[in-house]
């Protein structure tokens, strides 16, 4: 058996002729064209932009360097990214609803879990520097949870003729790895795995990126794929005999692979092939955009834009400092019958405080200044037009930046409007951003369902408050958080809702009698709340919320969320208390008191917004435990 399980890792014809495929593609002038492009972004924007190489005849050039490329994307990630999204989970069939809540719970635990909130803002970086970001998400087996790495672009493969990555026929990523992490995570195959390096003159497609780092370890070239493949198998099934009833063997076909294969292999060898254990049958990468490219799965990035623009404004920048030096160091002219020495005076004219003597005759003094023309305001004509266009193409004011134009004092109204209105091309990129979301709670809601079968502990956030619960993906857990807390036995306010409990109860325990199912898989629909990720103006909110709880459209409840304001459930509280006393107090004192004299007890009335009378949200105890 050992030695047919080496022969595995070999690489197969079919798999030589794909590797030959991506290899060509990866490769191609295209591709290439590309990588050059991010490669070069990436430089600007970190501020490579002279050469660290001086050279000693011009000493005195300007290293000056305005990076608009840097100022836009550190402006607008932060913008994208300064809320967390705001989503919700709507059960296709009503009676799953309740357990689909119970996973959206889980869904905010693994989002601190999984540290979203840096991974969110790398990846938005990523698509405005490249033509796209990039997130890979699975589920890890040896760390037996959800994983999700953000890709670096340049790395990523995709078969041609496709605008959408979940409609590739495949896609994956071509990375140079060391040999050390094939010896660590594919000991088995080591042997098998040999180190290629990469011809500078062929003009690989890795050159600009993993020449530097091969200088101190072996690497080799690693294609990890998803593939959608049709491959078809067939088998031996059992059926039943119409007349008879007696078992025989039938033959029948199926797809060899329903969700898709994933095949990682070198040069040399395979270092896995098999079929995608994840149900939902889509390749696990999703694509941040910052500009959608028309019919094309590359996007435009903030850096294309800004490219050349910031190139100029560093041109003439450095002309206006290349002047300013030539202005700071004199050019003299000497006259040859003064007497003097030249090296002399070069050296001691600096100094100060020296005098020399001069033999020179005539009106003509021995040293005179050669002017040089001063600088004409046209380079700080273009710089203005420059910064211009820069707000024009990158849709960056002074108002997202935190400041206004305006030098006079502006009304409240005033600077919402202004910040309303600087994000109008924000707003675009925000849709784009939340579509990735979207796709990428997608794939994570349905690997809760598909792998966490064993029972799992998180908490989550309410009212300022932690509260922890349990959940695994099994019938037991679908039927517990349904089942009613009371039955609909009188006839109240709350029967109506009762019921529709009981009810759904109901359909639930039909559901798992007829379909017998091990594992439950909820169809399920996502949504976004638009904008939920932009930072908002806390001014005009708060001010927006002072006035609806004037006019009584909102409560006490609210106006303290919207605040954020310290402790205020506890503040909430204990003015309800005292508001209940209040009433309960003046009925005691009314009319009604010869009852309540005589030991009947005082009628509940209805308290106000946020009291105590208020219906609470149904917590389950077997789901969810505070």
């Amino acid at each position: 058996m050992a030695k047919d399980k080496k022969e595995n890792y070999k690489l197969n014809d079919e798999n030589k002729k794909l590797l030959y495929k991506v290899q060509k593609i990866y490769n191609g002038t295209a591709s290439k064209d590309r990588l050059e492009q991010m490669n070069r972004w990436l430089k600007e924007y970190n501020g490579q932009w002279w050469s660290e190489k001086t050279d000693k005849s011009k000493e005195y050039d300007s290293k000056i360097f305005a990076n608009l490329i840097f100022s836009t994307v550190e402006t607008k990630t932060p913008l994208l990214t300064d809320n967390r999204p705001i989503w919700n989970v709507r059960a296709r069939e009503h009676f799953f609803q309740k357990y689909l809540n119970i996973i959206a719970k889980v869904l905010e635990y693994l989002w601190e879990k999984l540290e979203q909130d840096r991974k969110m803002y790398q990846v938005v970086k990523d698509s405005q520097i490249f033509h796209l970001g990039l997130k890979k998400i699975y589920y890890n087996n040896k760390a037996d949870e959800i994983q999700i790495d953000v890709c670096d672009p340049r790395q990523f493969v995709i078969s041609p003729g496709y605008e959408d990555i979940w409609d590739s026929a495949w896609c994956g990523e071509v990375k140079r790895m060391p040999m050390s992490w094939i010896k660590i995570n594919y000991p088995e195959q080591y042997e098998k795995v040999k180190s290629n390096e990469i011809d500078v003159d062929e003009g690989s497609n890795l050159v600009d990126k993993w020449q530097e780092e091969e200088d101190e370890e072996d690497f080799v070239t690693v294609y990890d794929l998803w593939i959608r493949d049709e491959s078809v198998e067939e088998y031996i099934d059992e059926e039943s005999d119409k007349d008879t009833g007696a078992k025989k063997k039938v033959k029948k076909s199926r797809s060899k692979f329903p969700n898709g294969r994933l095949l990682c292999m070198t040069d040399t060898a395979t270092l896995y092939d098999h079929p995608s254990p994840f149900k939902h049958g889509k390749p696990p990468y999703i694509p941040y955009y910052d500009y959608y490219s028309p019919h094309s799965v590359w996007g435009i990035p903030e850096a294309a834009q800004l490219e050349n623009l910031n190139r100029e404004l560093n041109v003439r920048l450095q002309d206006i400092v290349w002047h300013a030096n030539k202005h700071a160091r004199q050019n003299y002219l000497m006259r040859s019958d003064s007497g003097l020495d030249p090296e002399q005076i070069k050296k001691e004219l600096s100094e100060g405080d020296n005098i020399w003597v001069d033999n020179s005759i005539g009106d003509r003094p021995a040293l005179e200044v050669i002017k040089i023309q001063d600088l004409t305001n046209i380079h700080e004509k273009i710089i203005q037009l420059i910064l211009a266009l820069y707000e024009e193409v990158s849709g960056v004011t002074d108002v997202t930046k935190g400041m206004i134009g305006k030098k006079q004092r502006q009304s409240a109204s005033e600077v919402s409007i202004l910040i309303e209105s600087s994000y109008t091309r924000t707003r675009q990129g925000v849709r784009s951003f939340e579509w990735s979301i979207q796709r990428e709670l997608y794939l994570i809601l349905e690997l809760i369902q598909q792998f966490y079968s064993d029972e799992r502990s998180f908490s989550f956030r309410e009212d300022q408050n932690v509260s922890f619960g349990k959940f695994n993906n099994s019938p037991e857990m679908l039927e517990k958080s349904v089942k009613p807390v009371q039955e609909p036995m009188e006839r109240d306010e709350e029967y109506a809702k009762r019921m529709a409990e009981d009810e759904d109860y109901q359909a639930v325990l039909e559901y798992l009698d007829r379909e017998k199912v091990d594992r439950v898989y909820a169809a399920f629909d996502l949504e976004i709340q638009t904008n939920s990720t932009l930072p908002m103006d806390r001014q005009s909110l708060a001010n927006l919320a002072l006035r609806l709880f004037e006019l009584k459209a909102i409560d006490r409840e609210a106006l303290f969320e919207i605040l954020h304001f310290p402790r205020g459930k506890e503040i909430e509280e204990r003015m309800d208390q005292k508001e209940q006393q209040l009433i309960q107090a003046k009925m005691g004192a009314g009319g009604g008191g010869g009852q309540a004299g005589m030991g009947a007890s005082a009628p509940v009335m209805p308290g106000p917004p946020g009291a105590a009378g208020r219906t609470p949200i149904p917590v389950r105890p077997v789901a969810v435990s505070q």
